[in-house]
């Protein structure tokens, strides 16, 4: 029988990974499928399938390089996570040895993943090895640096929709590279996505301000002030929320443009607010946000 306590730091070490994330990144990656099988599917190729094999690697590789990368994050953070939230500092149930061979081991696996997709394509096995060496970079330095550190992981984050993009349209070659829909679709939620993470790292920095100053780290609220990052945080959820209105994928469906309000611009209004009221609300809002718009892509796709 398994003992309790085995159990607890067996969660505690997987929780260092973010399963919800990485789950949020597969759900993207499915959903970005389903629209490119509506919208840009070659009719006249070969029979389609839509769990491709070589689009399921695409994702596993994917998920792999951003474990690492939130595993490695998360060991040079350790001394200021101790400070900011000393309950969640799951780093310290791995030992050093432990950190470098699953961060080394889940970054070879992806780049693998990715490199059995195909192997006649330099840009597509760029992609996992530069995505791998920007995580390391921005961990180990970029990260406390004012803005710049923000704005990879917010790059990053929208790269998905691209990378699933390039894998269907110009590995797989089951899907036209000329449909509107499809590039409109994987522009603008792109965008939301890196507009969303955006906020998200910007969130935190304020909520870390405390240990970010005892290690010297030059974030935003640090150089300028939490009060001028919050009102950047509001004009970003503010273009978030309005914009919805002029995406031609919202807008050329039968949806009502209701839904699109309820599940996008409603919790990036909240957590407008929140931002001033409370953080840590403000960053779940945040990710209800895009989890809005995943959630209406889906709604779109099947009715």
């Amino acid at each position: 029988m398994v003992r309790p306590k085995v159990i607890l730091k067996l969660t505690r070490k997987l929780l260092i990974f973010r399963p919800i994330n990485l789950l949020i990144i597969g759900l993207t990656y499915l959903l970005a499928r389903v629209v490119y099988t509506n919208h840009s599917f070659t009719s006249g190729s070969s029979a389609f399938n839509f769990w491709d094999y070589s689009y399921v690697l695409t994702i596993l590789g994917t998920i792999l390089i951003a474990a690492a990368g939130n595993l490695i994050n998360d060991y040079f953070d350790q001394s200021i996570d101790l400070i900011n939230k000393p309950k969640k500092v799951f780093i310290l149930d791995f030992n050093t040895t432990e950190v470098w061979f699953w961060y080394s081991a889940l970054n070879l696996l992806g780049i693998v993943l990715f490199g059995l997709v195909t192997s006649n394509d330099l840009i597509w096995l760029s992609i996992p090895v530069f995505s791998a060496i920007l995580l390391f970079v921005y961990s180990r330095w970029l990260k406390k640096t004012p803005l710049i550190g923000n704005l990879i992981i917010s790059i990053q984050s929208a790269a998905v929709f691209f990378v699933a993009y390039y894998a269907s349209h110009h590995i797989e070659n089951q899907f036209s590279s000329t449909s509107e829909t499809s590039w409109s679709f994987t522009f603008w939620f792109g965008f939301y996505a890196f507009a969303i993470c955006l906020v998200r790292e910007l969130q935190k920095d304020i909520l870390d301000i405390k240990g970010d100053e005892q290690y010297d780290c030059k974030t935003m609220p640090i150089i300028i002030g939490s009060k001028p990052v919050q009102w950047i945080i509001v004009l970003l959820l503010a273009a978030i929320s309005c914009s919805v209105n002029f995406v031609p994928y919202f807008n050329s469906n039968n949806q009502s443009p209701a839904t699109i309000t309820l599940l996008v611009s409603v919790p990036a209004v909240l957590g407008a607010y929140a931002t001033f009221v409370n953080l840590s609300v403000a960053q779940k809002l945040s990710k209800l946000t895009m989890l809005g718009a995943l959630v209406f892509i889906l709604i779109n796709e099947y009715t």
